[in-house]
């Protein structure tokens, strides 16, 4: 008994004290911290059976630490945010849980004299490694796992990936990591060599050991849900079933098309035009006041009647699958609705009678499974240039040839899909001709000079590009509207890219413009008008898709005027808009 009350001390005065150290918010509630409290008394009564070694005991409480506290110590100590104490009893209950059906069923596998103690460091190091990838992402990036990382890494080719890598930190960096993940291991297998004599003398005992391990697996499956792992896999598992019924919701049973409702009052061939940027921070663009020459053809464009450069436009998302899947259909951060139930600005084009296009220098990704080539792959035409192992060292002037693609009469909305300027930025431009700010020296406060040059570099070569594309769409397409905004922004003064556990504000703000031709202003002044009154408005790029469809000329009940912020009756703006659902602006 007094072996037992010790064990059910220890278990209950840890959390406690961890409390103490890590909770802004301490909590003693009962429905808390319940489960936790029943599972450890009952592998109190198992540790109570058993004789410990000093090298069970540390690998023991080192498992059982980790799982239990890391997670908080990167919220508390590295991202500086508070730490709630259900979470830290949610924490527990599941660190204590699985640590205790690991040790019980080793316990019982050395009892009928099984003991491989390398196989058991294998699997306690996947039970950990979680916990200590998150731990090594928070010493290099300052930041946690969440469900968009998860989503994101999902969304991202291989070379993207190792894009990341070798922009996050050296590579001496990442040989401590796996140095240290060998030490790991090597720690685990040394110290489940250590000695365990229990008391299971009799089948008795054995079976209730087995029972006292059922109900520890009952009272922590009840709780895993509410671990933060398993819920941010939950989060972005629900948030891909949504994409995958994505179709469902525009196809019948038998494949066709179910009607979509919108008509067009535009006469002619004429054609729409959109360019979609990536990573485009407009605080490093001359045409937004940036100090470098970044955007000389911009420059001059904006002094033009036929052409509007929005002042306040900003980013819903930092993630380009999560911004775009907004963007470019009904669901935005204010309707609320799913993916899988809102229809796509292609969707409304094509009912509306335009042929659509989706030229895009970016990969495909995972095919059907992306919301992005989802909704590309609804387009007429699809021009896809590059494989996944390709794009990353890709230029965007790749898109240039593919523009003669686009052949034939009738009305036609066509959208370009740039790599834009995405980390790792110097591999976004031809370095001879475009490093024109290889050299230079900036007089604010910058983390990394050399990445700022260079991502300054694919800014300038992305003007070049889009001016190329403009002057080919009003020379061969009979162009009527073209439309410019990017997926989000890139903090490049702290080097925090777009990394939505450190946002700041570079990461929101986005370029977004707008030309006419005489054509267009001629047959619509009162939208051209509209757009010229609110070029200072505050907007989310998750309202260019109602905004889209009044360029269009498109009528549709799937249209939501507040959500227009070209219109007179916008209902948002400072104040009311959000970026990543709870960031105010």
């Amino acid at each position: 008994m007094k072996k037992y009350i010790f064990w059910l001390g220890v278990c209950i005065i840890i959390p406690i004290i961890i409390q103490m150290i890590l909770a802004d918010n301490m909590s003693f509630k009962w429905v808390a911290c319940r489960r936790y409290l029943i599972i450890a008394s009952l592998i109190s009564y198992i540790l109570s059976k058993v004789e410990l070694s000093k090298k069970i005991m540390v690998n023991f409480f080192a498992m059982y630490f980790i799982m239990g506290t890391s997670v908080a110590f990167v919220y508390k100590y590295i991202k500086h945010s508070q730490v709630n104490g259900e979470f830290l009893w949610d924490e527990f209950t599941v660190s204590i849980g699985i640590t205790s059906v690991f040790y019980v069923i080793m316990f019982l596998l050395r009892h009928i004299n099984i003991n491989i103690p390398k196989l058991f460091a294998g699997v306690q190091f996947i039970l950990l490694l979680p916990y200590l990838l998150n731990l090594g992402y928070a010493f290099i990036e300052k930041d946690s796992f969440t469900a968009d990382s998860l989503i994101a890494v999902y969304q991202t080719n291989i070379n993207e990936i190792g894009e990341f890598f070798k922009s996050t930190a050296p590579i001496h960096v990442y040989i401590t990591i796996i140095f240290a993940a060998l030490l790991i291991i090597i720690f685990l297998n040394y110290t489940l060599r250590g000695g365990v004599k229990d008391n299971f003398d009799s089948m008795k005992v054995v079976a209730s050991v087995v029972l006292v391990l059922g109900l520890i697996s009952f009272f922590c499956n009840k709780k895993l849900n509410d671990a933060y792992f398993l819920r941010i896999i939950h989060e972005s598992k629900e948030y891909l079933k949504s994409v995958q019924m994505y179709n469902a919701y525009r196809f019948d049973v038998n494949g066709k098309p179910k009607y979509i409702e919108a008509s067009s009052n535009n006469l002619g061939d004429e054609t729409f035009l959109v360019i979609i940027g990536e990573s485009q921070n407009r605080k490093h663009m001359s045409a937004y006041g940036y100090s470098r020459d970044t955007t000389p053809w911009l420059d001059v464009q904006g002094t033009k009647e036929n052409f509007v450069i929005m002042k306040n436009g900003y980013a819903c998302n930092t993630l380009t699958m999560l911004a775009l899947s907004q963007a470019l259909t009904e669901k935005s951060q204010y309707n609320h609705k799913t993916l899988d139930k809102s229809y796509s600005l292609i969707d409304i084009a094509k009912a509306a009678g335009f042929k659509t296009y989706w030229i895009s220098n970016q990969a495909q990704y995972g095919s059907y499974n992306t919301p992005i080539t989802l909704i590309a792959n609804s387009a007429d035409e699809k021009i896809w240039l590059n494989s996944d192992s390709s794009a990353s060292n890709s230029y965007d002037e790749k898109i240039l040839p593919a523009l003669s693609m686009v052949k034939g009469k009738g009305k036609k909305v066509i959208f370009i899909h740039l790599y834009g300027n995405h980390w790792e930025y110097n591999n976004r431009y031809p370095q001879e001709k475009y490093g024109i700010f290889d050299n230079s020296n900036y007089n604010g406060k910058v983390v990394d000079l050399k990445k700022l040059n260079a991502y300054d570099n694919s800014m300038y070569y992305n003007d070049c590009i889009t001016e190329k594309i403009f002057q080919y769409a009003k020379q061969n397409w009979h162009v009527s509207n073209i439309v410019y905004f990017s997926d989000h922004g890139e903090s490049v003064l702290n080097d925090n890219k777009h990394i939505p556990g450190k946002y700041d504000d570079d990461m929101g703000t986005v370029p977004v413009y707008f030309y006419f031709s005489d054509e267009y202003i001629k047959a619509h002044p009162d939208i051209v008008k509209r757009t010229k009154n609110n070029e200072g408005v505050y907007f989310t790029n998750d309202m260019m898709y109602n905004a889209l469809i009044d360029l269009w000329g498109i009528k549709t009940p799937h249209y939501d005027v507040k959500e227009n912020f070209l219109s007179d009756e916008y209902g948002y703006g400072a104040g009311k808009l959000l970026i990543l659902d709870k960031i105010k602006i």
